[in-house]
């Protein structure tokens, strides 16, 4: 709170972006990581309708105010800035009301527990470098004008991965309390393919029609839809690995293969942008994130415990 606070004042009294922007990224980690908290709170106590329905309100508020300050030709960072925090802040005053908790006893080890988290924290900064770096590297390699073009597509078919991601958040503990198979490993990540190759596809086409009607300017951006959401429809994949390595408390093997998916997405990155510029990223996306798939599931296939 005293970040947002401070954040507020900046926007108020300042006109220097630079303090602006670090505030920014300031009460933006700190929001999320207790948003995350909250989230893994109301996951472990199968109460979370009021999780879900709060997240969502607040995401339709953003997405309003939003159109709004667009259609009202707002071009002041600030503010769209401070829409944007503000968001993260509102969800955390309203879950954090007094209210009636679940009864809930969990017979855990804290210190395994801690041991296990901290054995995820390599496979975290990969899942971040492996779907970020992109960003970074094209206005680098190649020109903000393709990464203009790319961020249009990839920031919509990436959603894809979001209901697969909360799927199999949902899923860990009756996954943990199962003695998994070959066939019911590979069927779930068919499953997690399937259903971020879905909504991939529905964003892509929507994005599709929002360029042809209204965004003429991005019509090469179009070429890169297919790839975006074969990349898309891959890393909904390797989440449903990935949380089945840590269902199994493999949670280093976790890590390994986050990491080579990271390596040889950035490689291919490296390799490709120059010359290709955003197409170059998006077919490295699907080559890097194939490689963390296929490292994945040989993994998974060498190995089954409880």
């Amino acid at each position: 709170m005293l970040s947002f606070v401070a954040l507020v004042w900046l926007i108020l009294s300042s006109g220097s972006q630079l303090p602006l922007l670090l505030m920014t990224a300031l009460s933006y980690v700190l929001t999320n990581v207790q948003l995350r908290a909250v989230r893994i709170g109301y996951l472990v106590s199968r109460d979370w309708r009021p999780f879900v329905s709060i997240t969502i309100g607040t995401h339709l508020v953003t997405i309003a105010v939003s159109l709004l300050l667009a259609l009202l030709g707002a071009g002041d960072v600030r503010v769209w800035t401070l829409v944007y925090v503000v968001s993260g802040v509102v969800v955390l005053l309203y879950l954090g009301r007094d209210r009636d908790a679940p009864d809930v006893s969990l017979d855990v080890d804290v210190r395994e527990l801690m041991r296990t988290s901290y054995r995820l924290i390599p496979a975290s900064i990969g899942n971040t470098a492996m779907l970020r770096s992109d960003r970074l590297l094209l206005p680098m390699l190649s020109s903000s004008a393709q990464l203009g073009l790319y961020v249009m597509v990839a920031t919509a078919t990436e959603l894809a991965a979001w209901p697969v991601q909360q799927y199999v958040d949902a899923s860990l503990r009756k996954w943990r309390q199962q003695s998994p198979t070959i066939w019911s490993i590979h069927g779930r990540t068919a499953v997690g393919f399937g259903i971020g190759a879905g909504f991939a596809v529905l964003a892509g086409t929507l994005m599709h029609h929002i360029i042809m009607a209204w965004l003429p300017a991005y019509t090469d951006s179009l070429g890169l839809v297919p790839p975006l959401v074969l990349a898309a429809a891959i890393y909904s994949a390797t989440r449903v690995q990935q949380g089945l390595l840590v269902s199994q408390a493999r949670t280093g093997m976790a890590s390994l293969v986050e990491t080579a998916g990271m390596v040889a997405s950035v490689l291919l990155y490296l390799a490709l942008i120059p010359g290709l510029g955003a197409v170059g990223a998006a077919i490295g996306s699907v080559i890097g994130y194939s490689v963390g798939l296929v490292i994945g599931a040989v993994a998974l296939s060498t190995r089954t415990v409880r």
